[in-house]
């Protein structure tokens, strides 16, 4: 795009002055981000007058002036100065606005009555269309009866997991959600110096390996749901779910396996003490500040070789919705205190609980291993 008005609205009616023709053999072609400005080289020798008043000064392209005082030359400088200052501050607030559209357009709650909420979250951005389209969505409903139980005498999926250092940190793209993630020392530090694989780099706390596959998840980070679990069991939610997502990267995409356990309140869980002690001193400080708590991520889970849990293909539970997860649900709930809730709700300060979607007939398989880790109906939140 061109800008360049030449017009002598004092000595002349034409749109550009016949005496402006020479002008345009000596022109600089300025680019400002998307919009280039045309700025014209004028000789201060053989100028001819121009008035002042000529509206080409507001792009920044002032003069000739008749007169060649000093005073003359700094009005032309500052006034063109002044064009440069104001065109950028405009193409600035226009570039600004157009990042703060996308941030915004972005943006999602969890209140169903919110223009944000979950049933627009489809809407709110293209790559969102799976929150509406989608047939994999989670949560569901997790049943005994609609699954397809299979008695086994080893899980098809490995949890190997150790002591490692952790850190609670809010995460952007989730509503600044807290995330627990691991800590990785710098291995400089001496005798604070993590494990190192065979690649050279810091061992994860856990990793999942699908034994029939033999795809290996490495260890991401940790998040509640509260003030419910997302996932209903039976038909019942409780009062919390806690996800401890797992990776897989290659070079096109992400796949996730979330090896998720449903809470409900009852007496003090102290495998839970490591947890609440990050949220009760986590701060918005910068993370090399934030405390950091040792802890074995199997000492705070059933183990995944003698515990029954439901297996599901399903999706994100937040935009963008991406059907890329596969979900391991333990059967059997996990017990918290009430004091211990109350610091996890208290810390979150926000709801992230997305309403039940359809199963579409999806196949639900539950792995068992003792009929005491079924879960009742009834007895599910006792």
């Amino acid at each position: 795009m061109r800008i360049c008005f030449l017009r002598d609205i004092v000595t002349s009616n034409s749109f550009v002055h016949n005496k402006t023709q020479k002008l345009f053999k000596n022109q600089k072609w300025c680019r400002c981000f998307r919009m280039r400005i045309l700025y014209s080289r004028f000789p201060w020798k053989n100028s001819e007058y121009y008035s002042t008043y000529d509206p080409v000064w507001l792009i920044g392209s002032v003069g000739p002036f008749k007169e060649h005082s000093k005073r003359d030359r700094k009005v032309h400088i500052s006034r063109r100065s002044f064009c440069n200052i104001l065109w950028s501050s405009i193409l600035f607030y226009s570039f600004s606005n157009r990042l703060v559209g996308a941030s915004e357009s972005q943006v999602y709650d969890y209140d169903s009555k919110s223009s944000l909420g979950p049933p627009q979250w489809g809407s709110l951005e293209e790559s969102y269309y799976l929150c509406s389209e989608g047939k994999l969505q989670s949560p569901i409903v997790l049943t005994k009866s609609s699954s397809t139980v299979e008695n086994v005498s080893e899980s098809p999926y490995r949890l190997l997991s150790r002591r490692a250092k952790f850190f609670a940190r809010q995460e952007p793209s989730l509503r600044n959600i807290i995330v627990i993630e691991q800590s990785f020392p710098p291995p400089s530090m001496v005798g604070d110096v993590p494990l190192m694989d065979q690649s050279g780099i810091p061992a994860p706390a856990a990793t999942i390996e699908d034994t029939i596959s033999k795809d290996t998840y490495t260890f991401d980070h940790i998040v509640f749901h509260i003030p419910s679990s997302e996932h209903a069991l039976e038909g019942i939610r409780t009062d919390a779910e806690m996800n401890i997502v797992f990776r897989k990267s290659s070079r096109d995409h992400s796949d996730y396996i979330y090896l998720s356990a449903l809470l409900r309140i009852g007496n003090l869980n102290p495998s839970f003490n490591p947890i609440i002690q990050l949220y009760s001193s986590f701060s918005n400080d910068d993370s090399s500040k934030k405390p950091k708590v040792d802890f074995d991520l199997g000492d705070i889970i059933p183990p995944l070789s003698s515990s029954s849990y439901f297996s599901y293909q399903g999706s994100l539970s937040f935009p963008p919705c991406s059907e890329n997860v596969h979900w391991l649900v333990f059967a059997e709930l996990l017990t918290i205190g009430q004091e211990q809730w109350n610091m996890i709700r208290c810390c979150q300060e926000m709801d992230n609980v997305r309403p039940l979607q359809a199963s579409n007939d999806r196949n639900v398989v539950l792995y068992s291993y003792s009929s005491e880790n079924i879960i009742q109906s009834n007895q599910a939140t006792s």
